[in-house]
C-alpha cells in the first residue's frame, strides 16, 4: 500500500465516530407537532417494566438489521411501534448531532413532524410507553436547562473479576484502582410539570434549542 492508496481510502470514508462498534447503537426521533396555538414537542414516559422505566424520553430504540436499512428507518419504525401511528404520518426532515453517552451508547437523532392534529390519533404501546405528553417548543427556547455535575469513574476490576490486567500489560499500577476523569461532567436537567427531563433526552433538547437560538 502506498501513500496515494492510503489517501484515497481515507478520502472515500465519511467522518464518523471512531471505533463505534464498541457502543450500543440506537436511533431516536424528536417529534414536532403543529397545533393551532403553536409548535409542540412530544415526549414519552417509559413503561416501568422496561430498561430505564419511568423516565422521559423520545421514541426510539436499537438498530435491527432484519427490519431497518439504516438508522433513519430505525427511528421511523420505533416511533410507529411505540406511538401506534402509521409510518406515513411520520415526516423525517434530517438528522441532528449524534450523542455519545456516559453509559456507552451512541445515539443517532432525527427530527421531523408528526402530521396529526390531536394526540387522540395516537395509540401508544402500553408495554413500552406509560404515557405520552407534549410541551411547547417555546418553553425550551426560553428556559435553558439547569446544569449539575457528576464525576466519571473507571474501574479495571469488578467483584474480583479483573477486566483490564494492568500488571500483565505493563501499564502503570495506578490504573489498577479506580481512576476519574479529571473534570466534572455536566448534566443538563429540565424540570417540567410532567417530570424531570435529563440524560440523553436533555442533551438532545439542549443541542436542538441551541441551534434554533443562534442569531
Amino acid at each position: 500500500m502506498d501513500l496515494k492508496e492510503i489517501k484515497n481510502k481515507i478520502a472515500s470514508e465519511s467522518i464518523d465516530i471512531a471505533c463505534k462498534e464498541r457502543f450500543y447503537i440506537s436511533s431516536v426521533f424528536l417529534p414536532l407537532i403543529q397545533f393551532e396555538d403553536g409548535i409542540y414537542i412530544l415526549f414519552e414516559k417509559r413503561a416501568n417494566n422496561i430498561r430505564q422505566g419511568g423516565e422521559i424520553s423520545f421514541p426510539g430504540g436499537g438498530f435491527d438489521d432484519k427490519h431497518d436499512k439504516n438508522l433513519k428507518d430505525t427511528a421511523i419504525r420505533e416511533t410507529s411501534e411505540e406511538l401506534g401511528i402509521a409510518k406515513s404520518k411520520i415526516e423525517v426532515w434530517d438528522g441532528l448531532n449524534k450523542v455519545v453517552s456516559l453509559i456507552g451508547a451512541l445515539v443517532y437523532t432525527f427530527i421531523g413532524h408528526l402530521t396529526i392534529t390531536s394526540l387522540k390519533e395516537l395509540s401508544p404501546n402500553k408495554k413500552e410507553v406509560e404515557e405520552i405528553f407534549v410541551l411547547p417548543l417555546q418553553y425550551f427556547l426560553k428556559n435553558p436547562p439547569e446544569i449539575y455535575h457528576v464525576y466519571i469513574e473507571i474501574k479495571a476490576e469488578k467483584n474480583g473479576e479483573i477486566l483490564f490486567p494492568v500488571d500483565k500489560l505493563g501499564i502503570p499500577k495506578r490504573y489498577e484502582k479506580k481512576w476519574q476523569r479529571p473534570q466534572k461532567y455536566p448534566v443538563y436537567v429540565y424540570r417540567t410539570k410532567f417530570g424531570t427531563i435529563w440524560g440523553i433526552t436533555a442533551d438532545i433538547l439542549y443541542d436542538f434549542t441551541q441551534k434554533l437560538n443562534k442569531s
